[in-house]
């Protein structure tokens, strides 16, 4: 507990410095190196510590110079070496894909006391513009760069957060639990190449490379599986609650091709080969049960959205990613429609139809 002796309208504390208002915020008032540190209206004494230490640490930095402004590439630097450390790494991660991708090369050779309301909403106008990032995306990219010019006002770096752009509208409805990036899609299917042990990642191959459902996944049996042809036939769908097969969304069976010398056939192929008979579950649990959908969905699927830091989507998303990167890549909404087995057009025209505009972006994975 701190101790606070009068002087005038404020008192002192135990730490050298730092005041306690009569309205009971805290104050920095003191002086570094012949540099005065000075910031108001902390609610707590530790808050006001940490600022002054920040300040002082800034003072004491090589990359500090009075002659010369904080560029952003120095804030963006100075913004891994010390906030990095008090996040999860999942979340650094998500960060840097942004800061890396889209804010530095926007604003890297500017002077961060340049940087003005008016140019962070012409960078939102510029996301929305050249990019096929979602309303989703864009916002989490402006607020990775809201964060980012906090820490400057609070290193007093620049006296006030110039980001006060309001959000993009995001619809809330399926199109928009999908990733709508490349990388996020390649780390996905690079880690799942780094787990042979996990004899589930080929169902989550089946949601993101075929737009198979849950409960399509998990009903699949050995029999529904031919290599030598390459494709699946998709007749049933699995009912956790009541422990059994029932008939898919729509009512109707459909076929799905793969390629035969993808990923997905090679671990089909294993699959297939440690099933007993044309009748056993094509995905089980280590006792041979068949594998129970909300596990594959929020225990494994889970630990690789965890482990790499990627966009919350559902199990269900990667069937929307599959689809609408169809779109993208060019594809056919009739095709799609087929494919994704929807008991009517109309749904696949309006979830997917959008994306076709942007056919000339092909991604790889």
């Amino acid at each position: 507990m701190a101790t606070a002796q009068k002087l005038g309208m404020r008192s002192k504390t135990s730490e050298k410095g730092i005041y306690k208002e009569e309205n009971g915020t805290y104050t920095v008032d003191t002086s570094f190196k012949k540099k005065r540190i000075s910031r108001r209206g902390f609610k707590k004494l530790r808050e006001a510590k940490t600022f002054k230490l920040d300040q002082m640490s800034l003072f004491n930095s090589d990359k500090y110079r009075e002659s010369k402004p904080i560029r952003f590439e120095q804030l963006v630097a100075m913004f891994k070496e010390r906030h990095f450390t008090k996040i999860r790494e999942s979340t650094a991660q998500r960060y840097l894909i942004d800061l890396d991708g889209r804010i530095s090369p926007y604003f890297q050779y500017m002077k961060v006391s340049d940087i003005s309301t008016s140019l962070v909403e012409k960078f939102q106008s510029d996301l929305v513009k050249n990019s096929v990032l979602s309303p989703k995306s864009i916002n989490n990219c402006l607020r990775v760069l809201h964060t980012l010019l906090g820490k400057a006002e609070f290193w007093g770096i620049i006296e006030k957060n110039p980001h006060k752009v309001e959000s993009l509208p995001v619809r809330r409805n399926g199109s928009e639990n999908w990733w709508d990036e490349r990388i996020f899609i390649t780390n996905f299917v690079e880690e799942l190449k780094r787990r042979p042990e996990d004899r589930h990642r080929a169902a989550l191959l089946l949601g993101l490379e075929c737009g198979l459902r849950l409960g399509e996944v998990i009903g699949l049996n050995k029999k529904d599986v031919n290599l030598e042809l390459g494709y699946i036939s998709i007749n049933k769908s699995w009912d956790d609650k009541n422990h059994k097969a029932g008939p898919t969304k729509s009512g109707k069976s459909r076929t799905i091709k793969f390629d035969r010398n993808s990923l997905l056939n090679e671990w089909l192929e294993e699959l297939l080969l440690s099933a007993e008979s044309a009748s056993s579950p094509l995905f089980t649990t280590r006792t041979g049960r068949r594998l129970i959908g909300r596990k594959l969905s929020n225990e494994v699927f889970k630990k690789y959205k965890e482990k790499l830091g990627l966009p919350e989507i559902t199990f269900h998303g990667l069937r929307h990613t599959f689809a609408s990167w169809y779109m993208i890549r060019g594809g056919s909404i009739w095709d799609l429609y087929k494919i994704m087995g929807h008991s009517d057009f109309k749904t696949t025209v309006k979830l997917y139809a959008h994306h076709s505009k942007d056919a000339a972006v092909v991604p790889t994975w």
